[in-house]
């Protein structure tokens, strides 16, 4: 179940335009919120960047579907 939605933000490359549209989610399964670890080792919301003409919503949702626990 998704709880919460946000953009994070457009990715810009070295010129300053707009690469994608980033968002992030609070997703809850069994009572546990998702988190992702990154390459890094932080602990962040699960989320990455929208397709074209694709909704926040959607994006979290393609990407819950995506993960195996």
């Amino acid at each position: 179940m998704i709880h919460y939605v946000k953009q994070i933000g457009d990715l810009r490359n070295s010129s300053n335009e707009v690469v994608r549209t980033a968002v992030r989610g609070i997703i809850l399964r069994d009572d546990l919120i998702m988190l992702i670890r990154t390459a890094k080792g932080d602990l962040k919301f699960p989320g990455g960047g929208l397709e074209e003409n694709e909704t926040f919503e959607e994006a979290i949702k393609n990407y819950e579907e995506g993960i195996a626990l």
